[in-house]
């Protein structure tokens, strides 16, 4: 029996929906209805049934599930060791953006953490840097794979995986005079000082390609880390670029802060991975990694 089988099985039997399934198991729904078929023919009984549009397990179904729990961990087990004999030795340069850190996206640098205690055989080198640095250094092949936060539209040509994509925000201090507004328009950035985590027109193309079709002045700063913008945007009254929160968004009724929604949701920011396209074994099982952390 193939081994992949009872992968596609397993992720089945816990999202109980064809589609959601194949997407994690990145196969088509197709393929996944049919591997089930496979299972159920080899053990001549039914394992998933379908009543009323709802998936469940049969009895056989259930006792296949929970058996074939332990032999998956057994061979995940057995194949990241054979890994990490097959990469001993091997090195990583990663760099990491500051502006991921540490709120933005903190299920990305867990999977980081994870990738490096996974395989341990693998030399990992990680430099939280700005995102400039990070380019720059990806350019010059300093780096074996960079992280950083965008807008879709970076100078290089480097493969670039989306890992998280969010509604772009604007992050204002409480007493500002925009923070009573529900949302903002680009003309209420005009003769604003507004940070951000990286170039505008590289990180930020398309805004301040807007901006600039608008005849608008706005005061662009490139803040170093996430600390430096919460202090400047409550001591001076700047703006800052954010991303959509659903548990902050508007800010509660004691927060120092609020973050609006900018021109009605039309900016999208995302957390990248950038790499080169002839890729090594190291950088394909870190995309591996941080693709996970993405579905789930």
């Amino acid at each position: 029996m193939d081994m992949m089988h009872l992968t596609y099985y397993s992720c089945l039997c816990e999202t109980l929906n064809y589609t959601e399934a194949a997407s994690k198991c990145f196969i088509s729904r197709q393929a996944m209805r049919q591997s089930l078929r496979t299972l159920e023919q080899a053990f001549g009984v039914r394992l998933i049934e379908n009543r009323h549009n709802r998936l469940s397990l049969t009895v056989a179904g259930q006792i296949l599930y929970e058996k074939a729990q332990p032999i998956l961990s057994s061979m995940d087990e057995l194949t990241a060791a054979m890994q990490a004999c097959v990469l001993s030795g091997k090195s990583l340069q990663i760099g990491i953006s500051r502006s991921l850190t540490p709120f933005y996206a903190p299920e990305i640098l867990q999977a980081v953490e994870a990738f490096i205690r996974d395989y341990p055989g693998i030399s990992v080198t990680v430099s939280l840097l700005p995102s400039d640095e990070i380019l720059d250094r990806c350019r010059k092949k300093e780096l074996d794979a960079g992280i950083l936060v965008d807008m879709g539209q970076l100078p290089l040509s480097w493969r670039r995986t989306v890992l998280r994509q969010d509604t772009l925000t604007v992050l204002l201090a409480a007493s500002h005079p925009l923070a009573s507004r529900h949302r903002l328009t680009l003309s209420d950035l005009d003769g604003q000082t507004v940070l951000l985590m990286g170039e505008p027109e590289v990180f930020f193309t398309p805004l301040a390609k807007a901006v600039r079709q608008r005849q608008l002045s706005v005061h662009w700063q490139v803040a170093p880390d996430f600390y430096e913008v919460g202090y400047h945007v409550l001591k001076d009254h700047f703006l800052a670029l954010d991303r959509q929160d659903s548990q902050n968004t508007g800010g509660a009724p004691t927060s120092p802060d609020v973050n609006l929604s900018l021109e009605d949701g039309a900016f999208t920011l995302c957390a990248v991975l950038l790499t080169p396209e002839a890729e090594t074994d190291p950088i394909r099982l870190l995309r591996h990694e941080l693709c996970s952390v993405r579905q789930e």
